[in-house]
């Protein structure tokens, strides 16, 4: 094929009339780098009541850390790191990215204060910026429609493993060596990882690169904006984020907290449970949105509203029902409906937007879900520290009752972006 044929075609044209050569195991490297992606971020919300009283921060503190001001740095960084992705260097962004945040990360476990444990995260939220855009492009040049959403939905579970690993492992560790013991050892993992991540991605299929003009290129981006269903559903996706961000942020401190669990116990119960359903939930809304997108496009947002559906009910229950199990086995379906939202979403918008967009198109995604969805844990940690006067623990368990309205409002708006996104697609 000439490269004014990639530059021309539709996305997935090179592979529409078979799927027997789309690289099924560079999807399984990208999981892998999705796991250390996840586990180096959400660690941090695991281990918060540790850390919380080792570096004597308050639960606002902890949410403005963990949550908006991680992503706010990680949704800055996003976009530009993303320009380098959509000039076709997927290897070095994604390995590079690898690096800088596990180094971070294990740097956070030698952390003496808060204010060197925030600049810590400052590192890893650089680094993570550009790994989930850069990902979700490769991903997209070499898979067609009928096996994209699918093939997000592998990287993407990197997601619940990743929650498995942190708490069930990272429990362990913890428990044994303490939260700095296990932040260095998962950070120098990643660090082996990413110079064997750089050679396997340098063995891809090559991007083709558009030859337009970077200003045409954003013209084109700014008429994405402007189509409502694109607008309706990065909004949407981030009100999910800000639910997801806050359950991360505070679940574990809520099992410790209101229910006396141990750091090990809500590790094997939280992990084993939230990672299970998770990759269960999150490959079957891909499979099921892929296989009812090929008659409709919208079901790629159908899909996600019904399981957001799903998910108020059971978030308010996790933190209501007064027993610790049942409250566990809630908020792992609750999580898991929530967090299986990225690769249908990715799905959906890749449809509005021309190949050459699609990494900084998942950067705005990852802005938006970002900056909105920071705004979750922090709000919740405020609402914690306001109410533990009258409260007591159970403050926080109350405060957690602000992640069903967050779910709330993104269903209506991913039912407003459906109107309107048949008409609206381009691929």
């Amino acid at each position: 094929m000439s490269d004014s044929q990639q530059v021309s075609g539709r996305p997935g044209d090179r592979f529409d009339q078979s799927s027997a050569h789309e690289p099924w195991g560079i999807a399984v490297l990208l999981m892998l780098v999705g796991i250390l992606n996840i586990l180096d971020r959400i660690l941090p919300g695991f281990l918060a009541e540790l850390i919380k009283h080792d570096l004597g921060l308050s639960d606002a503190a902890l949410g403005f850390i963990n949550g908006f001001g991680f992503l706010l740095v990680y949704a800055v960084a996003g976009i530009p790191i993303a320009k380098l992705a959509d000039g076709g260097r997927h290897a070095f962004v994604i390995s590079g990215a690898l690096f800088l945040w596990s180094a971070t990360t294990a740097l956070g476990g030698l952390a003496r204060n808060g204010i060197q444990f925030g600049l810590s995260r400052v590192g890893v939220a650089l680094g993570e910026a550009g790994c989930s855009p850069a990902s979700h492009a490769f991903i997209a040049q070499n898979f067609s429609n009928r096996n994209r959403a699918t093939a997000l939905s592998m990287i993407t579970l990197g997601g619940p493993i990743g929650i498995l690993v942190a708490m069930v492992g990272g429990g362990m560790i913890a428990e044994q060596f303490g939260w700095r013991v296990t932040m260095i050892v998962v950070g120098l993992t990643g660090m082996a990882l990413a110079p064997i991540t750089y050679l396997m991605l340098r063995r891809g299929r090559p991007t083709a690169v558009d030859a337009s003009s970077d200003s045409a290129r954003w013209r084109d981006f700014a008429l994405l904006l402007r189509k409502r269903s694109a607008l309706c559903t990065v909004l949407g996706a981030a009100m999910i984020a800000t639910a997801s961000y806050s359950l991360n942020a505070f679940g574990a401190a809520f099992f410790m907290r209101v229910h006396k669990l141990p750091v090990g116990e809500v590790g094997m119960w939280l992990g084993w449970s939230a990672g299970i359903l998770g990759m269960v939930v999150l490959m079957a809304s891909g499979a099921l949105a892929d296989r009812l997108s090929q008659r409709d496009p919208r079901w790629l947002l159908r899909v996600v509203a019904v399981l957001q559906i799903a998910a108020i009910p059971l978030a308010a229950s996790a933190f209501l029902v007064g027993t610790a199990i049942p409250a566990i086995v809630c908020f792992a379906l609750a999580s898991a409906c929530m967090n299986s939202y990225v690769a249908p979403t990715v799905a959906a918008l890749y449809r509005l937007v021309l190949p050459e967009m699609r990494a900084r198109t998942s950067a705005v995604l990852l802005f938006a879900t970002a900056v909105v969805g920071g705004a979750g844990p922090f709000l919740v940690g405020l609402l914690s520290d306001g109410l533990l006067p009258t409260l007591g623990e159970d403050s926080l368990r109350y405060a957690l009752m602000l992640v069903p309205f967050f779910s709330m409002a993104s269903v209506l708006l991913l039912f407003f972006a459906a109107a309107d996104f048949k008409a609206e697609t381009i691929d």
